[in-house]
């Protein structure tokens, strides 16, 4: 399972099991993607976008908690510029 939370969220915008579709949050809808392993692309960046996310896969064979906390990358996304402008 890959999840990807958001900071300010409570639920995760993207969750994936394999074999069934991901679950997208409403305001990403068309927006972000498993696009290589568990490689998300967000696109059609908005300002609101704009915080610290974290991609972490959930193992759900219950592997050991040591594996569990070594897992994730945070990434602070910082959005710049004017809304029209490009």
């Amino acid at each position: 399972m890959i999840v990807l939370p958001a900071v300010f969220t409570q639920v995760p915008i993207f969750i994936q099991f394999n074999g069934f579709p991901p679950h997208i949050d409403a305001a990403f809808q068309g927006r972000v993607k498993l696009i290589e392993g568990a490689s998300i692309e967000l696109r059609d960046i908005e300002m609101t976008d704009e915080g610290w996310y974290e991609c972490s896969i959930v193992f759900l064979d219950g592997g050991t908690s040591e594996h569990n906390d070594a897992n994730g990358t945070w990434v602070y996304l910082s959005v710049n510029g004017n809304v029209g402008a490009l």
